[in-house]
């Protein structure tokens, strides 16, 4: 890790008590930096397998279906388990995104029922992130995209 930015942050009372439980003795700003630096890790790992499964234009047509969509933790189970893949369907579908991006379906369809969890909250997050960031990033959606797809981990 590098050096460390003083920054204050506010959160829920329950929140803090989580956090707490989890850190022992270790300090507050440690824990949080290495608690986010592990959940990144994570997400890369799941990455990797997103990246494994889907194509330039699966990869378009997810960016794509999840335009506006918001996910907060209390809803997470359910998109990973059921929400995001009904989602994509409904956008390949009543969207017309599997004919703009030139996608098989039923293809994508079952590769996302066979991504396990962590690919699909990785996914979640990617998404997330590029709607939430976007405008003010400098990203583009096809640099995102080509991000996607081009990077590949260690």
């Amino acid at each position: 890790m590098g050096p460390f930015v003083n920054m204050g942050v506010s959160m829920p009372a329950d929140t803090k008590d989580h956090i707490d439980a989890r850190r022992g003795e270790t300090p507050l700003s440690t824990h949080l930096a290495t608690d986010l630096a592990t959940l990144w890790a994570i997400l890369d790992i799941g990455l990797r397998e997103a990246r494994a499964l889907f194509n330039k234009n699966e990869a378009s047509l997810i960016l794509s279906a999840q335009r506006d969509v918001i996910v907060n933790p209390e809803s997470l189970s359910a998109w990973v388990y059921s929400e995001f893949v009904r989602r994509i369907e409904e956008s390949c579908t009543l969207d017309g995104l599997a004919e703009k991006w030139k996608c098989d379906s039923d293809a994508l369809l079952k590769k996302l029922r066979q991504a396990s969890p962590l690919a699909i909250v990785a996914l979640l997050d990617w998404t997330t992130t590029f709607w939430r960031t976007h405008n003010t990033s400098g990203v583009s959606f096809d640099a995102a995209v080509s991000g996607f797809v081009g990077t590949k981990m260690d």
